[in-house]
């Protein structure tokens, strides 16, 4: 298991030749997005239209408030991806800390409540959701100490002062009733410093903590607790699964192998909650099949393997980490969803990136995606 652990991180850490150089990775990055963007809105067009009807009456409104953040969030990547050096974020990084931590204390203040959790600040035209933003900031804030920190990375004091990097987003962000996201925030953490070149011994302990941790966590709330007892029951009786995981698996059911066709969805038809954020997936599934849920599968592989490339291919150590955590918040976003989506993980609402609706999601991973496609590009304008 350590020389499994080591040959991974010896791939990502290691230079490749000069002729297999990151600036052709760009290319393939944007192709990939492109895939991504234009599939989200297909599925967008195909299930928001009956929500629509019942909620405002206009049965385009889902699709027009989506073409308007991907619009947005097209603006968004265009500055990220080419006006703005991507060792900027280094200086600012500090200050992008401070920021994402305001406005986490600013939504528990005076947040909107949805469904028991107060997760979004109303800005009239759009619903903020800050921890979207915190995950940007924690990939940004950890690259700055790693680039600096990584020969002494295994002094106690520095151990100390990524943890506590760590431990701010996630307080605050269990305090909204989002265990989803801080599992993601802690996981990539934990991956970046593992690739830091952290002692194994310590790399165990502090994943043996945060198992601790985030159990305890599932235990200090009822519904955590049914939550994870429903998915376990699941496991010897289908019908103990909760309502949103049995017709997501319906629909994949149904789909077969090639799928219904475009449009022919029966789930969209108010069976399945959620069906147009956290659960798309399912639809996916059930209009395309077995083949149309791979192939997502296999272009968030490719965004995964571009962007470890990209890592490998930077010559900045910033860069090198920041490439590495944006690649991986998308892989592993994209995995909990999917996973959630087909019983293999407990219930929980977490978008898939670039395809569920979603203004704050779909901005802040546009912007993100800018930034790597910077740093395949070598910072230029």
């Amino acid at each position: 298991m350590a020389k499994l652990f080591t040959s991974i991180k010896n791939y990502i850490d290691q230079p490749v030749k000069k002729n297999r150089s990151g600036k052709q990775y760009h290319i393939l990055l944007l192709i990939i997005l492109i895939s991504l963007v234009l599939i989200g809105i297909h599925f967008i067009i195909s299930v928001t239209p009956v929500m629509a009807q019942m909620r405002f009456s206009n049965e385009y409104m889902f699709i027009i408030r989506h073409f308007l953040y991907v619009a947005i969030g097209t603006c968004l990547f265009f500055i990220t991806g080419f006006k703005i050096n991507y060792r900027k974020y280094q200086k600012w990084s500090k200050k992008i800390y401070i920021v994402a931590l305001i406005l986490l204390v600013v939504v528990i203040l005076v947040g909107q409540a949805r469904k028991g959790a107060t997760r979004w600040i109303n800005l009239g035209f759009i619903t903020f959701q800050p921890s979207e933003f915190a995950k940007m900031a924690l990939a940004i804030v950890m690259s700055d100490f790693l680039a600096r920190k990584q020969r002494m990375i295994n002094l106690w004091e520095n151990d100390i002062k990524a943890i506590v990097y760590l431990a701010g987003f996630v307080g605050l962000i269990i305090m909204q009733k989002d265990f989803g996201t801080s599992f993601l925030m802690a996981s990539v953490w934990l991956a970046m410093m593992f690739i830091a070149g952290v002692e194994q011994k310590r790399f165990w302990v502090t994943l043996g903590c945060m198992f601790c941790v985030f159990s305890g966590f599932i235990l200090m709330q009822q519904y955590r607790i049914k939550r994870f007892l429903d998915y376990i029951n699941s496991f010897f009786d289908i019908s103990l699964a909760q309502y949103n995981i049995k017709h997501a698996l319906i629909a994949f059911g149904s789909g077969g192998c090639f799928g219904k066709g475009p449009g022919q969805s029966e789930m969209k038809l108010l069976h399945l909650p959620e069906m147009h954020t956290d659960f798309i997936f399912a639809i996916i599934g059930e209009e395309y099949g077995f083949m149309g849920a791979v192939f997502i599968i296999c272009l968030f592989i490719c965004f995964l393997s571009v962007g470890i490339f990209i890592s490998r291919n930077c010559e900045n150590d910033f860069g090198k980490y920041l490439a590495f955590s944006i690649s991986l918040l998308f892989a592993i976003q994209a995995l909990i969803n999917m996973a959630t989506t087909t019983g293999v993980f407990p219930a929980k609402g977490m978008p898939l990136p670039f395809i569920s609706y979603g203004g704050t999601s779909m901005l802040i991973s546009m912007t993100m995606a800018g930034v790597l496609f910077n740093i395949a590009r070598g910072g230029k304008r």
